[in-house]
């Protein structure tokens, strides 16, 4: 392998944060250089950073540093994607505590890299929209639309291999998390939040997760109508 010949993707989720190394040159993903971390996405930016900082660092270390061109982040929004600033207010329930952090900046600083050192991001349903439609399902589509249920409710719109930003034909940014839906917003019932407070709101009870509900679903009868009615 030559220099310079390896990128590290970064996955920042609501509940995690996972970085990996892929080769440009052979077109592949590096396994063993994994790493992966838990996140608590309402903890301050400082520990969230730390957590970033420490994951890209050890997929870093795995693969060489002088074999990594660059980083690159697929991170939720609302975040300003060519500048990486974090733009978390608190709409859709996570990292409010990050609001205007330039994440670039820190972690170059805390991993001890150049200034011109290439860090990039998109939003992380697009980043999956995007493999999606030149290696999985949709690569013999010229249009797809995917749908990512997590922590958040994400989507991408893509057209002849390229994501659709706007237009008549998309929401704002593709993005349908906003969108008013019954009482507010679509990101209020399609997430792991919305899940929780909906159980909450019927039974009084405080669960940790969708994995623990989806546990209960097979006996609790209001855990089961749930899925059923988010499935519809």
């Amino acid at each position: 392998m030559k220099s310079e010949d390896l990128a590290i993707g970064v996955d920042v989720g609501g509940s995690h944060v996972s970085a990996a190394a892929y080769d440009l040159a052979e077109k592949n993903y590096r396994p063993e250089t994994y790493s992966e971390s838990i996140l608590d996405n309402h903890a301050p930016a400082a520990e969230i950073m730390e957590i970033l900082a420490r994951v890209v660092g050890e997929a870093i270390m795995k693969a060489g540093r002088e074999n990594v061109a660059g980083i690159g982040f697929a991170m939720p929004g609302p975040f300003n994607y060519p500048k990486g600033i974090s733009l978390f207010r608190g709409e859709n329930g996570k990292f409010e505590n990050t609001y205007g952090l330039d994440v670039p900046a820190a972690l170059r600083n805390s991993l001890g890299l150049a200034d011109d050192f290439k860090v990039r991001f998109i939003n992380d349903a697009t980043a999956f929209a995007i493999g999606e439609d030149r290696f999985g399902m949709a690569r013999d589509y010229s249009r797809s639309l995917s749908i990512t249920l997590g922590t958040g409710f994400g989507s991408a719109f893509i057209r002849d291999d390229l994501p659709v930003l706007d237009g008549a034909e998309v929401p704002r940014q593709g993005c349908v998390w906003p969108l008013p839906y019954e009482d507010g917003i679509a990101d209020d019932y399609f997430s792991t939040r919305g899940f929780l407070n909906r159980y909450r709101q019927r039974t009084g009870r405080e669960i940790d997760g969708v994995k623990e509900l989806a546990g209960l679903a097979a006996t609790d009868q209001t855990a089961k109508l749930l899925f059923a009615g988010f499935g519809t």
